[in-house]
This record gives structure tokens, sequence and C-alpha cells, in this order.
């Protein structure tokens, strides 16, 4: 009777359960495969946000960086200024007209040494390049800016003569040199220090 029970037991299994068994096993296999999915989406994600922190890190480092530089300039340019307001004896008047006359120099020369690094750039690019060169042009093009640069420089400190004395542009010429160089030393012992405490 026991045994009877058993093969119907079986019997009901093989058949009237059979298909509830491949439900079971399908249902398994996708919950399976979701949890799969979704442990890659996490993956990913994890992935993407490290990956944006990352970035945000490193541009807040370099915004960082160009903010410093940003202020650093900025306190050289306000030194120089003094030194050169205290050194030529100026008056209000003419200490606006000369910062004046001064900006619009720095920005010409600005313009033209933007143009003069594009041509570096451009002649550089060409020592890898397979195609004949004119290296004379380039060269030609490169000091015509360098030139039109000096040219300017000797304008605006022509245009000083009638608020300067000969002596004051000359000791401007002199202080401009020697502050740029003072500066350069600065930098480089800076520089110095940094690499030794590393």
């Amino acid at each position: 009777m026991k045994r009877a029970s058993e093969n119907i037991y079986t019997q009901e299994n093989d058949y009237g359960c059979k298909s509830h068994l491949i439900k079971a096993n399908n249902y398994e296999q996708m919950k399976t495969k979701i949890i799969n999915i979704f442990s890659l989406k996490l993956v990913v994600i994890a992935s993407i946000s490290i990956l944006f922190l990352f970035n945000s890190f490193t541009l807040a480092q370099n915004d960082d960086r160009e903010n410093k530089w940003s202020r650093k300039h900025g306190k050289i340019e306000q030194l120089e200024k003094i030194k050169i307001i205290e050194l030529l004896d100026l008056d209000e008047q003419t200490t606006l007209t000369f910062f004046s006359r001064r900006d619009e120099h720095h920005d010409q020369q600005r313009s033209l040494m933007d143009k003069r690094d594009l041509l570096y750039d451009e002649l550089y690019k060409t020592f890898n390049s397979k195609d004949e060169v004119d290296y004379h042009s380039k060269i030609s093009e490169i000091f015509a800016v360098e030139t039109e640069m000096l040219k300017h420089r000797e304008n605006f400190f022509s245009s000083l003569s009638d608020i300067l004395t000969e002596k004051q542009i000359a000791e401007l010429i002199v202080f401009e040199v020697n502050f740029r160089t003072e500066m350069r030393h600065q930098f480089i012992k800076q520089t110095e220090k940094r690499k030794f405490r590393n």
C-alpha cells in the first residue's frame, strides 16, 4: 500500500507538476540573470561615479593652481606698479596716464606673443612632416613678428616723452629688466625649495 502511494506521488510529480518544476527553474534562471544585470549596473554606476569624482578632484586641483597663480601674478603686478611709482616719483595724474598707456602696450605685446607662439608651434609640427617645407619663409615670419614687438616697445617708450624725462624713461627700461630677472630668480629658488622638501 505504501509502495503504491509512492508510485502515485511519483506519477503526479512526473505528469502533474512537471510544468511547475520547469517554471521554477525558469524563475531561478531569471532571478540569477536579474541579479547579475543589477550587479553589473552597480559596477558601472560605481565606476562612473569614481571617474566623475576623480575628474572633479583633478579639475578642482587645476582650478586651485590657476587661482593661486592668478593671485600670485596679481601681487607681482601690484608690487611692480608700486616700485615704478616710487622710482619715478609719479604724481596721481601722471600715474593714471602712464599705466593706461602701459596696459595698452602690454595688451599689444601679448597679442603679438600669441601670434609668435602659434608660428613656433606650426614650425615645430613641420619637423615630422614628409612634405617639403619652406623653412626660410617660416623663420622670416617669426622674426617679422619679433621685429614688430620690438617696434611697439620702442613706440611705447617714445610715447612717454610728454609725461617723463629722458632719465626717467632710461630708469624705467633698466628697472623692467632688473625686476623680471629678480622675479625669475625668486621663482627658481622657490621651485628648488619645493623639490628639496619633497
